[in-house]
């Protein structure tokens, strides 16, 4: 296998075991030109999305919709994780950004916050309106020079809070030679309040995703590949 191949498998496993729902989209390969590639994507996306795994999915919506609501984010993205329950309404996105240049990354973090709207529809509601989702793109760079070339633009555009949807954006970024995971400054309101949180233990919400799970996804990766 592939070092990609390998550490988006073992991505899929640490997610899984934090209870996400895990598809894993089919990796260095231009789906936007290859319909019916797009179409094994969604289709491997349901069908895990469709398995024992625990489920959580709040206000009625079927496997059905749950997989036309993150159909799009297929062509966008390696992997994908998905969390509705009561006490949290997360998405995570893995992209392997090492050939991307800023601007295109910066453009799917636009999609992601817009695509996010359906998904959101999904989870939880307050008074019949949604009650907001928090998406996660996690950018995985193997090569430490796009990193530093490409993260110190990037990550200015990584933050951002819809309040009138109650949605959340916040990018992570990993750079696996150095085994290093850093995520996008909050600002306004929610960076204010975030240091309090995360004080009584409860910083997680806005970054899912942490050093030690990422040790875990290194453990994994290293059973089939030196990374």
């Amino acid at each position: 296998m592939s070092i990609h191949a390998d550490f988006s498998e073992a991505m899929a496993l640490c997610l899984r075991s934090k209870k996400y729902q895990v598809g894993v989209t089919p990796t260095d390969i231009d789906l936007k030109k290859d319909v019916s590639l797009a179409r094994l994507g969604v289709k491997v996306l349901g069908s895990l999305l469709n398995s024992d795994a625990m489920t959580f999915v709040g206000g009625g919506a079927s496997s059905e919709q749950v997989v036309k609501a993150l159909a799009p984010f297929v062509p966008l993205t390696n992997l994908i994780g998905l969390k509705l329950s009561i006490t949290q309404q997360a998405l995570i996105l893995v992209v392997f950004a090492d050939r991307l240049d800023s601007d295109e990354v910066i453009q799917r973090f636009n999609q992601f916050l817009e695509l996010a709207n359906d998904v959101s529809a999904l989870g939880m509601q307050v008074n019949f309106q949604s009650a907001g989702i928090y998406v996660f793109p996690l950018l995985v760079y193997f090569d430490s020079a796009a990193y530093s070339e490409k993260v110190p633009v990037i990550t200015q555009s990584g933050f951002k809070y819809q309040v009138w949807r109650k949605n959340l954006f916040r990018a992570g970024f990993i750079n696996v030679p150095q085994k290093s995971i850093v995520w996008a400054e909050m600002s306004g309101v929610v960076g204010k309040i975030a240091p309090f949180w995360t004080s009584i233990g409860l910083g997680g919400a806005y970054a899912p995703f942490t050093d030690e799970d990422l040790k875990t996804v290194f453990s994994l990766a290293t059973q089939h590949t030196q990374i």
